[in-house]
Parts: C-alpha cells; structure tokens; sequence
C-alpha cells in the first residue's frame, strides 16, 4: 500500500531542465518513459495524452507529466493558478517510507528552488500541505507530522511564508 503526494505546478522551465533537477539535486534514478492518457478535455471527443517519465529512490516513485486540462481546471479554481505539469509522489507505507518521505521532500525543494512558478504540494490529491504564489509560500497549519518538514522545506526554497489553514478541494 503506498501514499500519494502531487506537485503540481506551472513550468516556465524546459522538461530537460527538471529531469536534471530529479537526477543530479534530488538523487532519483530515471526508470522509463511512456506515453500515458491523460484524460478528456470538456467538450472534445479525443483523448489527451503526454509523455510520462518515471524515477526512482529509496522508498519512492515519482512520475512526471502533462497536467490533464480537468486536472488544471480543478487547481486553478482552487488555488488560482493553471498547472501545466504534474509530479506525483507514490511512496510505500511499510517499506522505508521515511526514505520515501525524505527523498520526496529533498525532490520538491530542488524543483521549487529551480522553478520560480506557482505550485501546490498536494497529499492524496486533495488536502494542500504547501502553497506557493508570487513567490509567497503558505504552509498547512495545524498536521504535528508535517509542521517541521513544512518550515524545514520553506526556509531551504527561502521564500517568506506562513503557516495557515488551507481548505480540502
């Protein structure tokens, strides 16, 4: 059984350039590329699909493609930015999930760091552990598990931030 954590943001960058972040900063492995099905558009018959490019560490897969256009549409009316691409964090609950947790973070500050764009850190797809917008991070107040290694990722990005309550979507 593994958990799930989303970095979803807007990438101003080339794809190359956070392969080279995941690789040489974060430590992951490229495992495979594949061309995955992202979704349907609202109103379009076809399916969209991207490439999808896998990595691997120690207690974590991390998989990096396409934001689907629901996926940008549900963020943007959260959040207020549009997403364009999506790193999803699958890390095993009983198998070093601590390396899982570690590795994702240490991912997550090498990418935000190298990426000025808006993100948001999602666990399980629905619940915002961090924000990031204009350049403000806001921190997910209220989680004992998570309030260190939130302040820990903040002051490493070292953007000014706060801890707030954040809603569900």
């Amino acid at each position: 059984m593994s958990v799930e954590y989303r970095l979803r943001f807007d990438l101003r960058v080339p794809d190359t350039q956070v392969c080279e972040v995941i690789v040489t900063q974060a430590g992951l492995i490229e495992e495979r590329r594949e061309v995955i099905v992202l979704g349907r558009s609202l109103g379009k018959p076809e399916e969209e699909h991207g490439e999808m490019i896998v990595f691997q560490g120690t207690g974590i897969f991390c998989f990096f493609h396409p934001e689907s256009s629901l996926g940008q549409s549900i963020i943007e009316e959260a959040f207020g930015f549009r997403p364009t691409k999506n790193i999803t964090f699958r890390i095993d609950k009983f198998e070093h999930y601590e390396d899982g947790i570690l590795n994702m973070l240490c991912t997550c500050i090498a990418i935000i760091k190298s990426c000025t764009s808006d993100c948001v850190l999602l666990e399980n797809g629905d619940i915002p552990l961090l924000l990031r917008k204009r350049g403000h991070l806001t921190l997910q107040s209220g989680d004992s598990y998570w309030s260190a290694k939130l302040e820990f990722m903040a002051r490493e990005i070292g953007d000014p931030y706060i801890f707030k309550p954040m809603s569900v979507i």
